[in-house]
């Protein structure tokens, strides 16, 4: 049991990390971003475009950078890409951000479970009730 016990706190404090997601984001909310994350493209012609933080940069017209083009949709595979994505190109920009609500949500559900299972072992191995 103790095992057991253990193994969730690892989990827990894993999740501790925080959650990200990508966010549908405008080209006036990519000027403005103060630190840019971790991004998607989606062109008109349905092409997604994935670029790492910090290897992509914005100019008045385009998006240059390297990242990876998703080649199938639904599925991860990729190819390597270098160069430019004019603005009038971009159907969809997405960007990382962090999800408060996710992280509390997958912090909250195993700490409560931990509690939980610390109280049910704690009456288990506590004195038992003598109901004669």
């Amino acid at each position: 049991m103790k095992k057991t016990i253990i193994t969730l706190i690892i989990i827990s404090f894993m999740n501790l990390i925080g959650c990200y997601s990508y966010h549908t984001i405008s080209k006036e909310e990519l000027d403005q971003a103060e630190e840019y994350r971790d991004l998607q493209v989606i062109t008109k012609n349905k092409y997604i475009y994935e670029f790492d933080e910090g290897n992509y940069t914005i100019s008045e017209d385009s998006i240059y950078g390297t990242g990876n083009l998703k080649l199938v949709t639904g599925k991860k595979v990729y190819k390597d890409y270098e160069g430019s994505i004019k603005f009038e190109d971009v159907a969809k920009l997405k960007m990382e951000k962090f999800d408060v609500v996710s992280t509390i949500l997958v912090v909250a559900i195993p700490v409560v479970i931990i509690v939980i299972a610390a109280g049910n072992f704690s009456l288990l191995g506590g004195d038992s009730l003598n109901l004669e």
